[in-house]
């Protein structure tokens, strides 16, 4: 016959009465380490000083400094090189244009007035007789300014009246008469732009850059956050909303945290009431 297993309630009781009263302990315990409470408004006098019990990270302060970092940063731009392109293409299309109407040298001025009304620049009759009457070689040097166009558009133009001294003076190297030049000139005026565009892959990246750099606000533990008799501003009404918010571990063992479980149960991390029941919660001047 088999012998019936039996169950011991004297340990059971014994249990469970172990369990209530560790729980009453605690209660108790934590009861008698309330601290007192005080209401702080932002803009009127603190009415105790206010301590940080345990050190702990500001997000609020850290967010507002961190987006501050961020709209000092200014704007990037870059260059628009469709601007620029459309520039150097209408320079193009002119001298091919006057390319053609040159090879006609016996009604010369009949050609001034098709390429006048055959570009999309509106040049003058002057600057078209000059490419005309020119000779082939000073036709390619004023050709020239295609690329001085372009190399000067290839950067960011914000000022036009900047940029047009920059291509004069390339302008004036060149081997033409001062009529050519003045044409040349004229030319590099009607295509010449502003092309800044803002460049929000660099600009993002500098405003990032600079936030990553901006520390975290902390205090550490005993440290002030406001003085009794002082106005509570913003930043310190927040620091308090901070730490408040902040979800305390209210058991600690020994010296330190302690890891229960391992790797099979996970880790555990623990603060201990015994040890310090009033760490994790706001202290205050008496």
């Amino acid at each position: 016959m088999k012998n019936k297993k039996r169950i011991n309630f004297s340990n059971i009781a014994h249990t469970l009465v172990t369990v209530i009263s560790l729980i009453l302990i605690f209660i108790v315990i934590l009861f008698l380490n309330k601290p007192k409470q005080v209401e702080v408004t932002i803009g009127e006098a603190a009415p105790e000083t206010v301590y940080a019990p345990r050190s702990f990270v500001d997000e609020t302060a850290t967010q507002k400094k961190r987006e501050e970092a961020r709209n000092q940063e200014p704007n990037r731009y870059k260059a628009d090189e469709e601007i620029t392109k459309n520039a150097t293409d209408s320079i193009t299309n002119l001298f091919a244009l006057a390319k053609t109407y040159r090879s006609d040298t016996e009604n010369i001025f009949a050609g001034v007035d098709k390429l006048k009304t055959g570009t999309t620049l509106k040049i003058s009759e002057e600057t078209a007789l000059a490419l005309m009457m020119a000779s082939d070689s000073q036709f390619e040097e004023i050709n020239k300014i295609c690329s001085i166009v372009e190399t000067e558009m290839r950067k960011i133009v914000s000022d036009t009246q900047e940029s047009q001294k920059a291509c004069d003076s390339e302008v004036d190297k060149l081997k033409i008469s001062s009529g050519q030049k003045s044409a040349a000139k004229s030319i590099i005026s009607l295509v010449l732009q502003t092309n800044q565009i803002l460049d929000e892959e660099e600009t993002e990246k500098a405003r990032s850059e600079a936030e990553a750099q901006v520390e975290e606000v902390i205090y550490k533990k005993n440290q002030t956050i406001v003085t009794k008799g002082s106005i509570v501003t913003e930043e310190q009404y927040d620091a308090i909303a901070a730490y408040k918010t902040e979800i305390p571990m209210l058991f600690e063992f020994g010296n330190g945290m302690q890891e229960l479980g391992g790797e099979a149960s996970g880790t555990f991390l623990t603060r201990g009431v015994m040890n310090n029941l009033s760490d994790g919660l706001l202290l205050y001047d008496s």
